[in-house]
């Protein structure tokens, strides 16, 4: 009886997308903006669909936004993905917005290398998350990305159904 081996390559998990800020250092315009994330990468399976990214001031100042030309632009779309900001959180975010839901990883990475931040008159920590759980060290959370259809006659997901 001849011997078989087992493939073990298909026993492996698939390797989801992952995010690399790279060298966040910032590239100063004299439009008043700062972009960081120039060399982003987004790297693993990149043809799979994801649903957000945020981008978070975690410390410090300013506000983040999409270099479009020479403005730094607090909403809009580029491509599939449609950006807004909130100031209240200093959270920028990032979605798919897509008949199909068909945004990959290089859809992101494509914005998110001209996402900039302005106003900042201190040093600034920023976070990112693409569409997995993020960890706060601020209190000891995780957060995840949970797309949901437009407000409107829509219910939100609640607290327990989103856990």
């Amino acid at each position: 009886m001849a011997s078989q081996q087992l493939d073990t390559s298909l026993l492996q998990p698939p390797v989801t997308p992952t995010l690399d800020l790279g060298s966040p250092t910032g590239i100063y315009n004299a439009s008043g903006f700062t972009k960081f994330a120039a060399s982003a990468i987004v790297t693993g399976d990149t043809t799979d669909k994801i649903l957000g990214l945020q981008v978070r001031i975690d410390s410090g100042d300013g506000t983040l936004g999409v270099v479009n030309g020479t403005s730094l632009q607090t909403t809009g779309t580029v491509g599939k993905i449609q950006y807004d900001y909130l100031a209240g959180t200093k959270l920028l975010r990032l979605k798919d917005i897509s008949s199909d839901l068909s945004a990959i990883g290089s859809d992101f990475q494509a914005v998110l290398r001209d996402v900039a931040i302005s106003g900042a008159t201190s040093n600034v920590s920023i976070s990112a998350n693409l569409g997995k759980p993020v960890y706060r060290s601020a209190n000891g959370h995780y957060y995840e990305f949970i797309s949901v259809p437009s407000p409107g006659n829509t219910p939100l997901p609640t607290w327990t159904a989103s856990k």
